[in-house]
C-alpha cells in the first residue's frame, strides 16, 4: 500500500494478530528472532496463526508441563522413564497421548503413573489428579489403556477421581459390620455409662449377631429389624422381643451420631408391647402371704428379715434398703 515518500510496504498484522492482539498470551506464541519482524514475516507469505500453539489453535486447556515440570511432552517410552534420575522435588513426565497422561518422580525415587485433568474445561476448572499405578507394578502400556478409559469418561462428564472417592467409601461400609460396632459401642459406650451393661452384651450376642452380625450396618433395613424383632417375639416372648429392640435403638443412635452416612433404621411403632399393659398391680392373697411368710422361716439371713420388714412396713424394696440403719 502506498506510504510516505511513494514507498510500499506489506500489511503489518495479519488480520488474526490484529483482532485478538490483546487477548493472546504471550505464552501460546512462538516468539520469533529479534531480528526477524512482523513486517517480514507478513511480506514472506507466514501466516501469524503458525505463530500459535497447536494446543490454543485447537481451543483446548491440555494440563501438561506447563506450571508442573519444566520437561516438555515427548512420547513416553520405558527406556525414558528408567533413565530418568529423581531430584531434590518431583519431577513429572508428561505424555503426548492421551492429554494428562505421565509419570512422577518423586526424590526417594519412587516411580508412578497418573492421570491429570480438568472438570468443565477452561484454565479456571478445577485440576484433579489420580494415580494409576506404581511403576513396575503396571506396564507402561498398561497405564496409558486406564489414562485412555479415565479420559473418555472425563469427556463423557465423569470424574475419575470422585469414581475412586466413591468406592473407597463403599469399602468402608463393607467393612462396618452390625458385628463390629456392637463390640465398639459395648467397650466405648454401655461399659463407661451402665454399670448393666453386661445385659447389652448378652442380648447382642445372643440375638443380634447370629442374624445380622454379618451385615454392613449401612444396608440394614427397616424389614430386616421387624423379622428380627417377629422372631424373639415367637421364640423368645413379647418382651424379650422389646428389650432386643431397646438395645438395638440405642446402638444405632450412639452409630448415627458418629457416622455421618448412617441413618437409623428404627421408627416409632416397632415395639411389641406397652408399658401400661404390662402394670404389676396384682394383690396376694391372704393365703399366698402367709404361704410366703412360712417359706421365710426356712430362709438364711438377711433375706428373710428383709421380706418381713416389707410386710410389716408396706415399704418398696428400694427404698426400705436403703434406709439408716438405728
Amino acid at each position: 500500500m502506498p506510504g510516505h515518500g511513494g514507498r510500499t510496504r506489506a500489511r503489518t498484522w495479519d488480520p488474526l494478530i490484529k483482532s485478538q492482539r490483546k487477548f493472546i498470551s504471550a505464552k501460546f506464541i512462538h516468539v520469533p528472532p529479534r531480528s526477524q519482524t512482523l513486517d517480514t514475516i507478513a511480506y514472506s507469505g507466514v501466516s501469524a496463526m503458525s505463530l500459535v500453539s497447536p494446543a490454543f489453535r485447537c481451543g483446548g486447556s491440555p494440563v501438561g508441563p506447563r506450571n508442573q515440570s519444566d520437561d516438555p511432552m515427548t512420547k513416553l517410552t520405558k527406556q525414558a522413564i528408567d533413565n530418568q534420575q529423581p531430584g531434590t522435588k518431583d519431577i513429572f513426565m508428561w505424555d503426548t497421548s492421551p492429554a494428562g497422561f505421565g509419570v512422577r518422580v518423586r526424590p526417594n525415587g519412587t516411580k508412578s503413573f497418573l492421570y491429570s485433568y480438568r472438570l468443565g474445561g477452561g484454565r479456571s476448572a478445577p485440576k484433579k489428579r489420580r494415580t494409576i499405578g506404581k511403576y513396575g507394578n503396571i506396564t507402561l502400556e498398561q497405564a496409558r489403556k486406564v489414562a485412555q478409559q479415565w479420559a473418555g469418561r472425563v469427556a463423557a462428564g465423569g470424574d475419575p477421581v470422585a469414581e475412586r472417592n466413591a468406592q473407597r467409601l463403599e469399602r468402608e461400609r463393607e467393612a462396618c459390620t452390625v458385628s463390629t460396632v456392637a463390640d465398639e459401642f459395648i467397650e466405648k459406650y454401655a461399659k463407661p455409662r451402665n454399670r448393666s451393661w453386661w445385659e447389652y452384651q448378652r442380648i447382642l450376642e445372643r440375638y443380634v449377631k447370629p442374624r445380622l452380625g454379618q451385615v454392613a450396618i449401612h444396608k440394614v433395613t427397616r424389614k430386616e429389624i421387624a423379622g428380627l424383632l417377629d422372631r424373639v417375639a415367637n421364640e423368645n416372648g413379647e418382651v424379650m422381643s422389646d428389650r432386643v429392640l431397646a438395645v438395638l435403638r440405642k446402638l444405632c443412635r450412639w452409630q448415627e451420631a458418629r457416622d455421618d452416612e448412617f441413618r437409623s433404621p428404627i421408627v416409632a411403632g416397632m415395639a411389641r408391647t406397652r408399658p401400661r399393659d404390662l402394670a404389676r398391680d396384682r394383690i396376694l392373697s391372704d393365703e399366698e402371704i402367709r404361704a410366703i411368710w412360712s417359706a421365710l422361716d426356712q430362709e438364711a439371713y438377711p433375706f428373710a428379715p428383709i421380706v418381713k420388714m416389707l410386710f410389716y412396713t408396706a415399704q418398696r424394696r428400694l427404698r426400705s434398703g436403703g434406709s439408716p440403719v438405728g
